[in-house]
């Protein structure tokens, strides 16, 4: 018997209604394998929270556009199709009506930085904002010197220059390592060493901490070109600075945070920040590049140059794959030991966190592939309080 089938519209639509869902479900064994192996960034086949939201969309007109309007009824195709993007429409105002009103689909509001021509962005003085971190709100506010916690003095015991590993918009201030020192946070969001470097010299230079900290990571490692295409990059992508969000983005904004998917997702220790676990390792063990290492350490050297008054101390911050793997003894690190080298030459206390974190659960102690919970922190704290106690005997 021959069997032919008419390829009507509507049997696309239904074949793409079919995609979108295998690529939906899909998503979870992707990332899954992407977490064990770390492979498949690299072949493109991984789908970011975006990627996804918009596929759940076009399902979703999909599934209106066949289920609201069975084949019987008499109404041409352009009616349907436009019916059915008014519903989806009317689903999403919906969505975005009762998010806000009951603020649980939006991860943080308020601006607190701005554009600066040398950093790139810098922190508003006394602006504030509220991020939505594991089901509880933490409050970010700055100081009359756009710094994180208490107005700073002249001549402070600590200060700690870092990125958004020291500043840490992932736990109360009381709750940070800094705060539990007693030290003023000098750290933002996004800043490398370079523009740590630039920060204190220019913004900074008037202050004269005993104790000048510099907590390097993984990520800080570049060259003075790379640290402004990265400034590029960040500004292009509105991460730091927030571009006016029109409907569209406040619905994709949403629709992540709402979406039964997505959050599974999120919220699977597994599943999250994998390919940042990966990338961070891979920092921290490949070699690096002679000229890259030599501008790297000239602008550590630029900051102990620009702080006469002050003790110089460097404290490494390892990745959360980098924890995970030393308490297996399978992990070499070679920032770790040229970092070590470098500062036993030029004299400057070093402390190295892996060994310490390395005897803790990552999971526990560790908010995502860099970024600490308030366990973690206050295992930092502790950890360098010990070694300015080691330092301070000799």
């Amino acid at each position: 018997m021959k069997m032919s089938q008419t390829l009507t519209p509507k049997t696309y639509l239904r074949s793409f209604l079919l995609f979108c869902c295998l690529l939906t479900i899909l998503y979870t064994p992707f990332n899954w394998l992407d977490a064990r192996y770390g492979f498949l960034g690299t072949y493109g086949l991984a789908f970011n929270p975006s990627q996804v939201a918009i596929i759940q969309y076009f399902a979703l007109l999909v599934v209106l556009f066949n289920l609201s309007f069975p084949s019987s009824a008499r109404m041409p195709v352009p009616y349907k199709a436009v019916l059915a993007f008014s519903l989806s429409l009317s689903i999403l105002f919906s969505a975005e009506y009762v998010g806000s009103k009951f603020e649980i689909r939006q991860d943080s509001s308020g601006k607190i930085a701005k554009s600066d021509e040398l950093l790139g962005w810098v922190g508003i003085p006394g602006s504030q904002r509220e991020n939505w971190i594991d089901g509880r709100r933490v409050k970010i506010q700055l100081n009359s010197k756009g710094l994180r916690g208490p107005e700073p003095t002249l001549r402070a015991e600590f200060m700690f220059l870092g990125n958004s590993v020291t500043f840490a918009q992932h736990v109360a201030e009381k709750e940070t390592f800094v705060s539990l020192l007693g030290g003023i946070n000098a750290a933002f969001d996004g800043y490398n060493t370079m523009r740590e470097r630039d920060f204190f010299l220019r913004d900074l230079s008037g202050y004269r901490p005993r104790n000048l900290v510099l907590i390097v990571t993984a990520g800080d490692v570049m060259t003075e070109a790379e640290n402004l295409a990265n400034i590029h990059e960040t500004l292009s992508s509105g991460m730091m600075i927030q571009k006016t969000q029109n409907f569209l983005d406040r619905w994709l904004n949403y629709l992540r945070y709402s979406s039964s998917i997505y959050a599974l997702l999120s919220r699977s220790p597994v599943l999250n920040q994998s390919r940042k676990d990966n990338r961070y390792l891979e920092l921290v063990r490949k070699p690096i590049p002679a000229e890259t290492w030599r501008q790297w350490t000239k602008a550590i050297l630029d900051i102990k140059k620009g702080a006469p008054d002050s003790r110089l101390y460097i404290v490494l911050s390892p990745p959360r794959m980098a924890v995970r793997l030393s308490r297996q003894n399978i992990l070499s690190c070679n920032l770790n030991n040229e970092l070590s080298r470098f500062c036993r030459e030029k004299q400057i206390p070093f402390l190295d966190l892996l060994p310490v974190l390395a005897g803790h659960d990552a999971d526990l102690i560790f908010h995502d592939f860099t970024h600490y919970t308030a366990d973690g922190h206050k295992l930092v704290a502790d950890a360098i309080a010990r070694f300015f106690k080691k330092i301070d005997s000799k």
